[in-house]
């Protein structure tokens, strides 16, 4: 059975995202569909796997195991279903250095 998307995106949210170096990050993306769409996502263009550093989660989330100030770009996330699809864009704007410990 191929994904109906109920709702789209939403876009009125803030994609522009500010991640903690060191720290782990996540990217939510979650269009509501029956069942579940296969996700993909892209970083700067480029398609990423799944391994060390990237885990794409079922939900359509994308976890970042450890941010660096190489993780700083554009991601687009595209929900697939076998005649349909959407995407969404995102752009890590800032990458926080650590806070110091006091």
């Amino acid at each position: 059975m191929e994904p109906i998307f109920i709702s789209q995106f939403d876009f009125r949210v803030d994609q522009r995202l500010v991640f903690q170096e060191g720290y782990p990050g996540k990217i939510q993306c979650s269009p509501f569909a029956i069942p579940l769409p296969i996700f993909q996502w892209n970083f700067n263009e480029q398609a990423i796997q799944n391994g060390s550093k990237y885990q794409m989660w079922l939900d359509g989330s994308l976890h970042i195991s450890s941010v660096s100030g190489a993780d700083g770009g554009d991601y687009k996330c595209t929900a697939q279903g076998t005649g349909d699809s959407e995407s969404m864009r995102f752009n890590a704007v800032g990458i926080r250095e650590p806070l110091p410990f006091a």
